[in-house]
């Protein structure tokens, strides 16, 4: 009995893998085809641009060559062709689905009662705006304004120019990137010009920068990081200019750096300075901060900064006593008090 029904179910098997296999073999061919994300442009326009059609053979090389024709029009900021299938029964029935991006559009009046409006392509730079608005004890309130430009360099970029007065005075241009694979995960550089009042000596100090960061995210609470930047200092009718590198590493459990509870953020860095007054002269900084909540909302936040240098630094790169960073008031200048080593856990402010 137990052999007659497996001859039977053997022979009742056959014709569905022959009807399979006779599925599998035919010529691919497009059964529907499916466009998303096109807002200014029609769906049949988007189908006319990428050369297909229903019925028309589906090879190794159409997603690909579909794709590209979209591309080459420059009409769209992102391209994406995916082939799906539209039977399960009959494998040969494919659905390609068309995914373009045409980035910003606007809505233009057109006086017509029967279409009041259209969509049309935004053109021009697509301008974001951040306000400034800082305040620091020593300098004063900074105000200005920062204007930004979204994927300019790529994917993940933001391009932008800060503007700002009164405190800190500075115009530049700043590039920041954000990399998903490959050996830096972050990269941020830029060139700018500023001006602020040094509150020990009250100079002011105009620097003329460029500079430089790539960061690499070891883990989701570890990051590692290399710095280097070029400047040309006016301070106290002096100029100088030196060359900087460094190296940092940051261990930081924060989820929220506004708003940590229950996390430690710790950074050790090290920066060579090439004076061109001074020589070379290397800065070391260890930042440790805690934060422990305790009933409701409260949270007990505490910190511990040094920061030293293993030289006698210019004036105007010497550290200060003063403000948020520590309790210590600032002090106006006497000419003829200095500090051969700088050190903020053992040299007053001077």
């Amino acid at each position: 009995m137990l052999a007659l029904l497996l001859v039977a179910a053997l022979a009742n098997a056959g014709p569905l893998s022959t009807s399979a296999a006779s599925a599998a073999q035919q010529p691919e061919v497009v059964a529907d085809i499916r466009v998303h994300g096109n807002v200014a442009t029609p769906d049949e326009e988007v189908k006319r641009l990428a050369g297909i059609d229903i019925d028309d053979a589906v090879t190794p090389s159409t997603v690909d060559q579909v794709a590209g024709r979209l591309r080459d029009t420059h009409r769209f900021q992102r391209v994406e062709v995916l082939k799906r299938f539209a039977s399960i029964a009959d494998p040969s029935q494919v659905v390609l689905v068309i995914i373009v991006d045409e980035g910003p559009v606007k809505i233009d009046m057109t006086g017509d009662p029967d279409a009041p409006t259209r969509i049309v392509k935004a053109r021009g730079p697509n301008l974001l705006y951040f306000p400034i608005l800082d305040a620091e004890d020593g300098y004063g309130v900074t105000y200005g304004v920062r204007i930004a430009m979204a994927d300019r360099v790529g994917a993940q970029s933001r391009l932008s120019f800060p503007l700002s007065w009164g405190g800190e005075k500075q115009a530049g241009a700043e590039l920041d990137k954000t990399f998903p694979h490959g050996p830096l995960s972050r990269f941020v550089g830029g060139a700018s010009v500023s001006r602020r009042t040094n509150p020990h000596y009250d100079e002011d100090d105009d620097r003329e920068r460029v500079w430089a960061r790539g960061e690499r995210q070891v883990t989701r609470a570890v990051r590692a990081g290399v710095e280097g930047s070029w400047q040309h200092i006016g301070f106290a009718g002096t100029t100088d200019r030196f060359a900087q590198a460094g190296a940092d590493v940051v261990l930081d459990t924060r989820v929220d750096p506004v708003l940590p509870r229950n996390a430690v953020y710790a950074r050790a860095a090290v920066d060579r300075f090439d004076f061109a007054s001074a020589g070379g002269i290397t800065k070391t900084q260890l930042d440790g901060r805690g934060y422990l909540g305790l009933f409701g909302q409260t949270v007990l936040a505490v910190r511990a900064l040094r920061e030293a240098a293993d030289g006698t630094l210019p004036p105007y790169e010497q550290l200060l006593l003063g403000g948020m960073a520590n309790c210590a008031a600032f002090a106006r200048a006497r000419p003829q008090a200095t500090c051969s080593r700088q050190d903020r856990w053992s040299c007053s402010s001077r």
